[in-house]
């Protein structure tokens, strides 16, 4: 879970940049302004989601993650391209941002509930391995559809590059999603 979070959480912060400034053909500095609402709705849904954790439980914070991973990726896949208007690409933004945030906490309140004291270390150490690893994945994942969204192989981040690093984030939310639908052993409330 912890990788399939993550590699679609570097693929959106590795490929829309990219994207942005070659796709769309924004400056540098057009194209960090373009990620800015994501960031700060990252912020705001992780003060949300902690309150939704301790309420509900993280099956319900991932759950909510999951979603809004699937519709990001398909909100890149089937909507944004270099002629969706600039306040459609802001949209597109402060929904990525809402799964970061409950992902991010969801997947670390799942370590504090199904983890014992004496093994919590343990447990946030191969949670961060999982996120590096992942990070070199998700850059595998936004070279592969970059280059085929091209089409010729060469380099750049192109609309149909865009759109198909969008189906694979899909796929991701998808993955987590089901994976919260069929999972039966996660705890539902927060132990206190």
């Amino acid at each position: 879970r912890t990788m399939v979070t993550y590699a679609a959480f570097y693929c959106l912060y590795y490929g829309l940049p990219q994207w942005f400034e070659q796709g769309a053909g924004m400056s540098v500095s057009q194209a960090g302004a373009m990620m800015f609402p994501m960031a700060v709705v990252s912020v705001g849904s992780t003060f949300v989601a902690a309150r939704v954790i301790a309420v509900r439980g993280p099956r319900v914070v991932l759950g909510i993650g999951g979603l809004f991973l699937l519709l990001t990726g398909l909100a890149l896949a089937l909507v944004e391209d270099s002629s969706t208007p600039v306040w459609m690409m802001v949209i597109v933004a402060l929904i990525a941002g809402v799964p970061n945030g409950f992902n991010n906490i969801g997947n670390q309140g799942l370590i504090n509930t199904v983890t014992s004291v004496e093994k919590v270390g343990t447990a946030t150490g191969i949670y961060k391995t999982s996120q590096y690893v992942a990070a070199n994945l998700s850059a595998v994942i936004v070279a592969l559809c970059m280059s085929v969204g091209a089409g010729d192989g060469s380099a750049g981040a192109t609309d149909a590059g865009l759109h198909f690093t969008g189906w694979a984030i899909a796929a991701l939310g998808a993955v987590m999603t089901l994976g919260i639908v069929f999972a039966r052993k996660m705890p539902v409330k927060v132990r206190v």
